[in-house]
């Protein structure tokens, strides 16, 4: 079984969410690719993104 990492959106992000959900799920992808590169967003739960390590281990 994979256990999701937690990434904490930033403000900036989530703000976002309640203007327009598409541009929302754009920018959440955006930042997790930028700043997690060797993660991949599984889904968003309240201001986490949820994601796997596509490396395969722990840092």
């Amino acid at each position: 079984m994979i256990t999701p990492y937690k990434v904490l959106l930033p403000e900036r992000v989530l703000e976002l969410r309640d203007e327009d959900s598409n541009a929302f799920m754009d920018e959440v992808k955006r930042y997790v690719s930028v700043r997690y590169p060797h993660y991949e967003l599984l889904s968003i739960e309240g201001s986490f993104a949820l994601c796997q390590n596509i490396r395969g281990g722990h840092l």
